[in-house]
């Protein structure tokens, strides 16, 4: 499984992370930053649309994508919630307990892997396309640095064709590393271009490595992954993104 991006990076690094006595996972904050600023994909993320502009060429360009098509069931690994507040909806796909390829000398458990989206409103705003996708992959090891990464954070291979996840921020480390009893929990902040990951979704075969451990997706969390990236389509007759 994304740039003017570095100031999106404290609020995915600020997201809170829960160490329970069966494991760990990774819970977004709701990326409170992006209120403030502009956004990653060229959006005013005060207004959601930089006032009453219309899509940029890369919005409308990437809603012109083959979106695949929603089966019309929401899985319950996607959540979405919107903030009458701030009038963003978000929408989350949490892929957990995913299996490990090989562990070598270590031991992981809880592998999980989130992706977020986030628009104005309740309804996703028609050819105003996302670009990229914010993610975060986590786990809890017996040893330390088993997500420590260089650049790319890490590999999405889909059908044999490998494709390269980016880093959240030009700035800052998007890995953490916690100590958690005898082990370590850790993560790593990502960003996916929104093509990969169509292509990630279309794919029969998926596997992901981040620094020392790779993941395989089962057939079942390839189609979750599907229904993600079907409700990303801003386009008309799209299927709501929460549901």
């Amino acid at each position: 499984m994304m740039g003017k991006n570095s100031k999106l990076v404290p609020a995915l690094v600020a997201a809170v992370l829960v160490v329970a006595s069966t494991g760990a996972y990774f819970a977004f904050s709701g990326l409170p930053g992006r209120a403030k600023h502009k956004s990653h994909h060229g959006v005013d993320a005060a207004s959601g649309s930089g006032g009453k502009k219309g899509p940029t060429a890369k919005q409308v360009e990437y809603a012109s994508l083959n979106y695949p098509s929603s089966s019309g069931r929401l899985p319950e690994s996607i959540k979405s919630s919107y903030d009458p507040v701030k009038n963003r909806t978000q929408m989350t796909l949490s892929l957990r307990n995913l299996s490990v390829a090989s562990s070598g000398n270590f031991k992981a458990q809880g592998v999980e892997i989130r992706l977020a989206s986030e628009f104005k409103g309740q309804t996703r705003p028609a050819e105003k396309a996302e670009s990229s996708i914010d993610g975060v992959i986590t786990t809890r090891s017996n040893i330390a640095g088993l997500l420590a990464t260089s650049s790319p954070p890490g590999i999405v291979t889909a059908d044999g064709q490998a494709l390269s996840t980016r880093e959240a921020s030009k700035k800052h480390s998007g890995y953490t590393s916690t100590k958690a009893g005898d082990g370590t929990t850790e993560s790593v902040v990502f960003k996916i271009d929104t093509k990969d990951l169509l292509t990630v979704a279309a794919a029969s075969s998926v596997r992901a490595r981040f620094g020392l451990l790779e993941v395989i997706l089962s057939p079942a969390q390839i189609a979750d992954l599907r229904e993600f990236t079907a409700r990303l389509n801003p386009g008309p007759g799209a299927a709501a993104s929460g549901g």
